[in-house]
């Protein structure tokens, strides 16, 4: 799975740097996988910091307002517990 986004950001002219907080042209991230867990050395999902990320969880909440994370927390209440006002455009 990981493979492939990193296919498709290649494709698409991402420039792998070896600075990883830097900025991209194109950075695709595997936040969730149904309610799978997955923890090896490269991938992480459910992503490690998007119950923190404001502009991860909006969008997601427009497609799946009713969303349960696999921990059992519903996106809703992760919402309201991060206090982040709904961007006015994406």
């Amino acid at each position: 799975m990981l493979n492939h986004t990193q296919r498709i950001e290649l494709q698409q002219g991402r420039i792998r740097k070896a600075e990883r907080w830097g900025p991209r042209t194109l950075d695709l991230d595997i936040m969730l996988f149904g309610d799978e867990v997955i923890n090896t050395q490269r991938l992480t999902v459910p992503h490690y910091d998007m119950k923190n990320r404001g502009f991860m969880l909006w969008p997601l909440f427009e497609i799946a307002p009713d969303l349960i994370f696999p921990d059992g927390l519903p996106l809703r209440q992760q919402l309201m517990l991060l206090a982040v006002e709904k961007p006015v455009a994406w």
